[in-house]
């Protein structure tokens, strides 16, 4: 899928908070980093699940409509490989490889569903492209970044406030 990170500005005195925190309450497991990063990318998810769902109810030639909700289902929120010499949190929206669709005649391991959403995304030489995930990207980013902020701030005052209570 297409690579639509963007970077985060303007938080200089949430990171210097979080750097101040102990290495105990903002590492473990992730910390509050962590935990509002999942939210926003769930944000993301639930939008790119909405329009798997549009595009696939609608009737295929001969109008019938044989969607099993597989993809819809399958796209997820993991959390990415990061540097072991930074500290630093990544979570992702994707499809996971190990999803595939029933086995049946013609597909006797079966098609990864990531490909079907990929060619779906980016269409294939007899199909036109039905966009999802970028426009669910485009439509909700502002939303996701929004709460990760919100979600990030929340969580350092409560590391702060556990830490002082504990002294």
């Amino acid at each position: 899928m297409a690579d639509n990170a963007f970077e985060i500005r303007g938080l200089d005195g949430v990171l210097r908070a979080l750097q101040a925190l102990p290495k105990e309450v903002s590492q473990k497991r992730g910390g509050p980093v962590r935990a509002s990063l999942r939210k926003g990318a769930n944000i993301l998810r639930n939008e790119a699940r909405k329009n798997v769902r549009s595009i696939t109810t609608t009737p295929n030639i001969g109008g019938a409509d044989r969607s099993t909700g597989k993809l819809e289902k399958s796209i997820a929120v993991v959390r990415g490989k990061t540097s072991l010499r930074r500290n630093e949190e990544r979570m992702m929206v994707l499809i996971p490889k190990r999803a595939r669709y029933p086995v049946d005649q013609r597909t006797p391991t079966g098609i990864p569903v990531a490909t079907v959403g990929r060619m779906l995304e980016y269409g294939t030489s007899r199909n036109k492209p039905h966009r999802w995930m970028g426009p669910a990207f485009h439509a909700k980013k502002g939303e996701a970044l929004d709460t990760i902020v919100r979600e990030l701030r929340t969580g350092i005052d409560k590391a702060v406030r556990k830490l002082g209570a504990g002294r």
